[in-house]
């Protein structure tokens, strides 16, 4: 019976190509390598990585919130360029960095209670995690 296996992690089987002095990108190359590195790992050694639903839906959500993030922080610095005397675009753009920060507060919201809240595990680490930057032990150095 024929096994196929999938090398998730890129930057090992780039490292063990290096290793073995291959310098160039090809396919055919790249082909050899995987199978080389194959026959170098024991068959017991390989693992397939679970799949999480809660890192899933974290993993989403996050990407979404960045996505706002770096719309907003862009919107920022365009705004904070020489646009005043186009009162319009200015005053606009400022309404859409305020959509954008309620819509980052809202995916917050959502991430906390959709996921975190609804898990006992993650929830328990994030009560522990809220106690710790709101207590003494969090100090400013």
């Amino acid at each position: 019976m024929r096994h196929y296996i999938s090398f998730d992690v890129g930057k090992q089987v780039h490292n063990f190509s290096k290793a073995l002095g291959n310098r160039s990108k090809t396919d055919s190359i790249d082909v050899r390598t995987i199978y080389r590195m194959r026959k170098i790992i024991d068959e017991d050694d390989i693992s397939l990585p679970l799949n999480d639903e809660r890192v899933d839906k974290l993993t989403k959500a996050l990407s979404t919130y960045r996505i706002i993030k770096r719309m907003k922080r862009s919107l920022m610095n365009h705004n904070s360029e020489n646009h005043s005397d186009i009162k319009f675009l200015k005053e606009r753009i400022t309404e859409e960095i305020e959509r954008l920060k309620l819509l980052e507060d809202e995916i917050v919201r959502a991430i906390i209670e959709e996921i975190i809240e609804r898990d006992e595990e993650l929830n328990t680490w994030y009560r522990c995690y809220k106690r710790c930057i709101s207590s003494s032990f969090v100090h400013k150095v």
